[in-house]
């Protein structure tokens, strides 16, 4: 394999498989290899092309006026004509860990920052920063697919480290019951955990059922659990189309009682009568407070 499979890229990009079909025929490009099954591939340099064109995509340029354009040129166009922030120094130190693949020192890093402020200060402040600037070093080639997956994965544990510390503290949890997961094709499951950390620490009981479950069985789940809220996390990649209709999807089959929240970058602003979008991590709380004030024996 020299590349991403066709599948990968529609999944971290963000962009249909018919999309990059049809942009390779109209516009040639992407133009992926083929690997020994005869498989599209493609080079990690078209990858980070196809996240400049999706980003100015989204933010309202037409496919057929920036596809041909050289990367350089569509970097420029993405650049802001504001003064870049310079980045915080968490994360200078956590990008420098990661080009030195130091797999320890990230871990205990990450985890002296959390002490450092606590659970609830690392989750609303830093870790989004950190989320966004890793995903952008990545993206620019400043680091590899493997640096980005040895960061989730030591950050996903620092993180259910002190979930579990917190729980011997919290207790259980109580009201409302949250069942929380991403649909089928949404495979970033680091917004979800921080999302629970939150409801945690607000003393409700989530039930994380990780990435990608159908939409069938999370509203299987949600009687199971007798669920009070179901919680969906989508990333900025994630198509919104797919997004808009497997909400509706699942707004039939649900619990009626059962509230939908969705939050991330790509929750976006159309969805179903009956969902309800969160903006931020911080508003979470805000959240269950009103939903707490709406059912006073909850």
């Amino acid at each position: 394999m020299t590349g991403l499979s066709l599948s990968a890229v529609e999944r971290e990009v963000g962009l249909s498989r018919e999309t990059l079909r049809i942009w390779e025929r109209r516009y040639g490009f992407p133009s992926p290899a083929r690997d020994t099954r005869g498989e599209r591939a493609y080079p990690l340099d078209q990858v980070r092309k196809l996240l400049i064109i999706r980003r100015l995509i989204d933010s309202g340029h037409r496919p057929g006026r920036i596809v041909r354009l050289p990367t350089e040129a569509l970097a420029a166009l993405a650049a802001t004509p504001e003064p870049t922030q310079p980045r915080r120094v968490e994360v200078v130190e956590i990008l420098k860990r990661l080009q030195r693949s130091d797999s320890e020192g990230l871990r205990v890093t990450l985890a002296e920052m959390l002490r450092g402020g606590g659970l609830r200060r690392f989750v609303v402040d830093l870790a989004p920063d950190l989320l966004e600037a890793v995903g952008l070093a990545w993206a620019s080639g400043e680091i590899g697919v493997h640096h980005e997956h040895l960061f989730s994965q030591q950050f996903a544990g620092v993180v259910r480290a002190a979930l579990a510390e917190a729980a011997a503290v919290l207790g259980r949890g109580g009201a409302p019951c949250v069942l929380m997961t991403t649909f089928p094709g949404e495979a970033h499951g680091l917004g979800l955990l921080l999302a629970e950390a939150i409801f945690a620490m607000e003393g409700c009981r989530a039930v994380n059922l990780g990435v990608e479950t159908p939409v069938d069985q999370i509203a299987a789940a949600a009687f199971a659990h007798a669920a009070d809220l179901i919680a969906l996390s989508f990333s900025s990649s994630y198509p919104r189309h797919h997004s808009r209709g497997g909400l509706a999807e699942l707004r039939a089959q649900a619990p009626p009682g059962a509230q939908i929240w969705v939050g991330g970058g790509g929750a976006g602003s159309r969805r179903p009568g009956g969902v309800v979008r969160v903006r931020s991590l911080d508003e979470i709380a805000s959240a269950v407070a009103t939903w707490r004030k709406a059912r006073p024996g909850a």
